[in-house]
């Protein structure tokens, strides 16, 4: 059976010192792509993707924290790295903007396999703060429509790990980030997330290993998506302000 492809968007702001121009830029992705040892990336928690239950994915975590498993693999390789990649124009357009000169989108398509949730700039802050303050049910309804409702499960079963410490929360949060389930929900939220360092995005992710030059669709400028909607507003100041 054909795998289902996923459309996303990669923001890419124009660094003058790569590239004399966008149109330099642009036609070096079409030949080369986007090979996984250019530029930054995100590293892939140390765990398959999955579909399990909460509640295993708590013993699990406990488990690795018992054993000593490590979160990320010691010798990274094209399999434990990603390409940072969202799943709208509004964060896209926001990386693509964020440093040098407005830059470059691409649009590609990647299997749901392929892909991790970036937590970096919201999941990893807030999941550690609402479990050790015990305000799942003042969050669940807002990040049940960024996340799915199998994130309220989560928020749940993780009141178990309430006393554990801090990178135990984060293991959590490295499950999370590579369940299937919350994936394919992610991929379709229209909420806005304010993260971290004032990102904006509404859902945010790695594609795993090299960007192939037939993996892209076409490539835009960047600009501001007059279109763009949102059904409503998250905010990571917020949450630490108020959990």
């Amino acid at each position: 059976m054909k795998k289902e492809k996923n459309l996303l968007l990669r923001g890419l702001a124009f660094n003058p010192n790569d590239f004399n121009s966008l149109n330099e830029m642009k036609i070096s992705l079409l030949k080369n792509g986007d090979p996984i040892d250019r530029g930054s990336c995100l590293q892939v928690p140390n765990i398959d993707h999955h579909n399990m239950n909460a509640n295993s994915v708590i013993e699990s975590v406990l488990t690795d924290e018992k054993n000593g498993v490590l979160r990320y693999k010691k010798n990274n390789n094209k399999q434990s790295l990603a390409k940072y990649v969202c799943g709208d124009s509004i964060g896209a357009n926001f990386y693509a903007t964020r440093q040098y000169e407005p830059g470059l989108v691409l649009h590609l398509k990647a299997d749901i396999s392929s892909l991790v949730i970036d937590g970096r700039d919201f999941l990893y802050t807030i999941i550690p703060i609402i479990i050790k303050k015990e305000t799942q049910q003042k969050y669940a309804k807002i990040l049940s429509q960024s996340f799915g409702t199998k994130i309220v499960d989560y928020l749940n079963s993780g009141s178990k790990l309430k006393d554990n410490s801090r990178n135990v929360l984060f293991r959590l949060v490295d499950y999370i980030c590579m369940d299937l389930e919350i994936i394919k929900a992610h991929l379709k939220s229209n909420v806005l997330i304010k993260g971290r360092h004032n990102t904006n995005f509404k859902s945010a992710f790695g594609v795993i290993g090299d960007i192939k030059p037939n993996d892209i669709i076409k490539i835009t400028k960047s600009d501001i998506d007059v279109n763009a909607y949102v059904d409503n507003v998250i905010s990571v100041r917020d949450i630490m302000k108020n959990c």
